[in-house]
């Protein structure tokens, strides 16, 4: 759960849910919770968009940590040409590199908070071991390359949470739009008829 704290506070920071809407063509509301009515191809442009922003900050999540574990790869690489370090510990590290982002969960492993926890646990063990290396080695004083990858890697890493929370933002209003419109959304026919709810790092109660 180490990056889940971190991930509930910037939800709640940017994951607010808006709908500005002209109260003039509403039809229904829940809770205070006002919903404009729309024609089918208002609806359909919406749900196109909505599905765009979510993939767009899902692949930019990925991206990030893509480039992250290269870094670390990299970075490993740049460990083993120092003769310093033993061998078997640079091995056990580099099979564990290149098994990381097989661990990795995917769109829809998000819904499993057990699988989450995992891989980040994975990958945090993996990078601890890493710098510990580094550091006791003072790798990063002679090879400055080596010191610029440590800072890289941890900058991403420090930005998970926010990647997350966008995601969750992106999800959530998409998530809120089918609700909001499924009656008018089941008649439209395929694909639209068959968009399902998003999974969410962080549950969030819709309107």
């Amino acid at each position: 759960m180490k990056r889940i704290l971190f991930v509930l506070f910037g939800t709640f920071c940017i994951a607010f849910y808006s709908c500005k809407t002209d109260k003039t063509k509403t039809t229904k509301v829940k809770k205070g919770h006002v919903i404009a009515k729309k024609t089918d191809a208002e609806v359909k442009s919406d749900l196109d968009n909505l599905q765009k922003e979510m993939d767009a900050a899902w692949n930019e999540m990925m991206a990030s940590d893509d480039q992250k574990i290269e870094n670390l790869q990299t970075l490993l690489a740049r460990i083993g040409r120092d003769k310093s370090f033993e061998k078997s510990a640079l091995t056990e590290l580099l099979t564990a590199q290149n098994k990381i982002k097989a661990q990795r969960y995917d769109r829809q492993g998000v819904a499993s908070v057990a699988a989450v926890d995992a891989y980040d646990s994975a990958q945090i063990k993996l990078m601890d071991a890493t710098y510990e290396i580094v550091e006791d080695a003072n790798l990063s004083q002679r090879d400055t390359v080596a010191g610029k990858l440590v800072s890289q890697i941890q900058e991403d890493d420090s930005r998970v949470p926010i990647f997350r929370g966008r995601y969750d933002k992106a999800a959530k209003a998409y998530n809120q739009y089918l609700k909001d419109y499924q009656p008018q959304i089941q008649k439209l026919g395929s694909p639209y008829n068959e968009m399902k709810s998003a999974p969410l790092f962080v549950e969030q109660p819709l309107l």
